[in-house]
């Protein structure tokens, strides 16, 4: 008996610490999952609803490793998404990359194929042309003989009358020989046909059908899939503030569109003191940059950046994303002495000037080599050192010279068109380094003087001249070594102000608008700024030089 009872007491110790019944302190059989509480059996019989999910014999340690296969899963099931969320980016992206690839090969495409179209309406309508000159000189030749014919029959009858006048001498047998004739002769004129033998009723008739439609057509295989939900990813990226950095990274190379006179308009003229994208840092490696100077961007947005001390040009897409680059240190063609501007022009081909080579060259928006001109020189159409290029919708090119203190104007065909110098007797003003230049609406030039701290517009090829000192300014504008220049198309005046390390924007009457930045390498300032363009969307991309990065505002 006393055995039985040491054994009861020995067992007691792990009945009370067993899980119980929170009511009836009983041992617990089951677990419900919708109650999250443990039940004897008594807790069952008293109408516990039967639908709850029960769990027979589970105490806390069986409990909590249950608890951690649920965590194990989840974090597995998070692990796992996380994963094909990142997939799906890179795929996002890549499909990006590649639609814009593919939209510039088809815009080649439709231009090569309205081209051809255009060619074969000129043909047509110089075979229609054609047509109808040999319609009309036949008609024309038609009347000529029968204007003859007239003429001749005119002359006749004339003689003829003459013949049977009153008064002229004939003899009875002339009479009637010259009365025969005539009869016969008027016999024969009545069936002359007196109407004009041609009924010229000619006319073009255009075609019924709307021949434009079946000029070609567009197809796609692209889908826009409906959004079911909010993605929280994007409405984080899209409130995100401060300037976002990109890392190198290559991708398909693109085509470019042209675009060279500015036709869009800066979004604000009062810009935040920290820009919205910041890329580039010093460096040779793929997307790095070593005091980088000229800058221009395309309709895409992408930006083609001359890479001054790395001699080469390098190009990124509207994210700041490296996407190719081409160029090397050399004097052959398609290698560079420290490039400087670059610009467009309506040929699609990115002009380069070859500083220390004293020459512009061309290349196709893959980087191939397409020409050159220029040399080392004072005379027209030669260079020393040159500096900036622009060129305009017409494609007229115009390129800063400054170690002969001029500017050169050429046609789309590199003939020359004018200089302007001191030199020149419009010129009263004091004009002595050039840096900066583009072009205006309108076909104007301006050009920033970085020597006279002075802006020149130039117009009607550079017959007229106008000129704005930095110095004659009022104090808060006033600016000192201005470099860069781009006007958009409200005449509003952006300049790179090197020396103050800002960039200033004024209207057409040069009333100061805004200033944008300090000295200085945070993010928001510059340390000479270098060289200024506008995106399509109308955010001004500034070419920090001695910081060797790039700024959007």
């Amino acid at each position: 008996m006393e055995n039985i009872q040491e054994d009861a007491a020995e067992a007691l110790p792990s009945e009370v610490n067993a899980p119980t019944c929170s009511t009836h302190q009983q041992l617990t059989t089951c677990f419900c999952q919708e109650c999250n509480i443990r039940l004897c059996r008594q807790c069952i019989d008293n109408n516990h609803p039967k639908e709850h999910t029960l769990i027979e014999n589970v105490n806390e340690e069986e409990n909590d490793e249950t608890v951690q296969n649920e965590l194990d899963i989840l974090r597995n099931r998070i692990e796992s998404l996380k994963e094909s969320i990142s997939d799906a980016m890179n795929n996002c992206r890549t499909m990006r990359v590649r639609i814009q690839t593919r939209t510039q090969e088809v815009m080649v495409q439709i231009d090569q194929g309205f081209d051809q179209y255009r060619a074969e309406l000129r043909a047509r309508r110089a075979d229609i042309l054609n047509g109808l000159q040999q319609e009309a000189d036949t008609s024309i030749s038609t009347l000529e003989a029968q204007l003859q014919q007239f003429t001749n029959v005119s002359d006749r009858l004339a003689f003829l009358r003459k013949l049977l006048h009153p008064d002229t001498p004939w003899n009875i047998k002339q009479y009637i020989i010259i009365n025969e004739m005539a009869n016969d002769e008027l016999t024969d004129y009545n069936s002359l046909h007196l109407e004009p033998t041609v009924a010229y009723d000619i006319k073009f008739t255009r075609s019924n059908t709307n021949i434009f439609e079946s000029l070609g057509t567009l197809t796609t295989s692209l889908h826009q899939l409906a959004i079911q939900a909010p993605n929280p990813l994007q409405e984080a990226a899209s409130t995100a503030k401060g300037p976002s950095t990109s890392d190198s990274q290559s991708f398909a190379l693109p085509r470019q569109i042209y675009s060279s006179e500015v036709h869009v308009d800066l979004t604000s003229t009062s810009l935040p003191e920290c820009p919205f994208l910041v890329f580039g840092k010093k460096g040779s490696n793929d997307g790095e940059l070593h005091d980088p100077w000229g800058i221009c961007c395309n309709k895409l947005g992408h930006f083609i950046i001359a890479d001054r001390c790395n001699n080469r040009i390098q190009v990124f897409d509207a994210d700041g994303k490296f996407l190719y680059k081409f160029g090397s240190e050399g004097e052959n063609h398609g290698q560079f002495q420290c490039p400087s501007g670059v610009a467009i022009n309506p040929a699609n081909q990115i002009v380069v000037c070859d500083k220390n080579n004293h020459r512009l060259q061309f290349f196709t928006m893959e980087g191939q080599f397409v020409d050159a001109f220029g040399s080392k020189g004072w005379r027209k159409g030669e260079f020393m050192f040159p500096w900036d290029v622009a060129c305009s919708t017409l494609g007229n090119i115009v390129v800063s010279d400054p170690h002969n203190h001029r500017v050169q104007l050429f046609s789309s065909t590199r003939e020359f068109i004018a200089e302007f110098s001191a030199k020149k007797e419009i010129c009263n003003f004091p004009f002595e380094y050039p840096r900066g230049v583009c072009f205006a609406p309108g076909g104007s030039v301006v050009v920033s003087d970085v020597a006279n701290t002075s802006i020149v517009f130039l117009y009607n090829n550079f017959q007229n001249a106008v000129y704005w000192s930095g110095r004659m300014a009022s104090k808060m504008y006033r600016f000192y070594k201005p470099q860069g220049i781009v006007i958009d198309s409200k005449r509003n005046i952006i300049i790179a102000d090197s020396k103050k390390g800002r960039i200033l924007i004024l209207d057409r009457f040069c009333n100061l608008l805004h200033t944008v930045g300090e000295s200085g390498n945070w993010p928001g300032g510059f340390f000479k700024p270098q060289s200024v363009c506008l995106t399509p969307t109308g955010k001004i991309a500034v070419v920090d030089g001695e910081n060797h990065r790039i700024l959007v505002f």
